[in-house]
């Protein structure tokens, strides 16, 4: 099974800013959706919140403050994706800087769980060896063989017919990362 996520933060840095808006698609072996479910943080450290990143995806902090604690959101999460086992296979839409693991999406999730003390729980639902992003280091490469001009994921709804007008809602990105991955699996309709 596969799980496609997106998420929006309050800034860039994993184990320093926090997810405010996580989203999940889970799809069966043949990329057809089983279920998806959304989750809200509620954010602790404004000392580290960045105007940047609001003007990404449009939540100032005060906004922020009327989402659910949390604890709660993550315990909602963890019981959402133990339904679904361990050994899912990891898919987003970011760029891997080092390695396939070192992707945004990622790590923001595994800060989640290691600051909730739950890493081997994390590392059982979520295996390295499963990650994967739609976006490949190979850019010239990739933007060739999928007959793009970028890898961004406007330019990917503009390829595929899918209207970016939501661009950076973290439900919207999971659904197009999805859409990406079919498509680069070819399996897209």
């Amino acid at each position: 099974m596969y799980a496609v996520c997106d998420v929006e933060t309050t800034g860039r840095t994993p184990f320093r800013n926090e997810v405010i808006t996580l989203d999940f698609i889970i799809a069966d072996e043949n990329l057809e959706k089983i279920d998806e479910r959304g989750f809200k943080f509620r954010p602790v450290e404004k000392h580290v919140w960045s105007e940047e990143a609001s003007a990404v995806h449009g939540f100032s902090w005060h906004s922020c403050q009327l989402f659910p604690d949390k604890r709660e959101s993550f315990n909602d999460m963890q019981v959402f994706l133990k339904h679904f086992g361990s050994g899912l296979n990891f898919i987003c839409h970011a760029l891997p800087v080092r390695s396939r693991i070192d992707l945004f999406d990622y790590q923001f999730l595994l800060a989640m769980y290691w600051e909730e003390g739950c890493r081997s729980d994390f590392y059982r639902i979520f295996p390295e060896k499963k990650v994967e992003s739609t976006i490949s280091k190979q850019r010239k490469a990739a933007c060739e063989r999928w007959g793009i001009k970028n890898q961004r994921l406007d330019t990917w709804c503009e390829k595929l017919g899918i209207d970016s007008g939501r661009h950076h809602d973290s439900a919207f990105d999971t659904y197009v990362a999805l859409e990406i991955y079919k498509y680069q699996k070819g399996i897209h309709n």
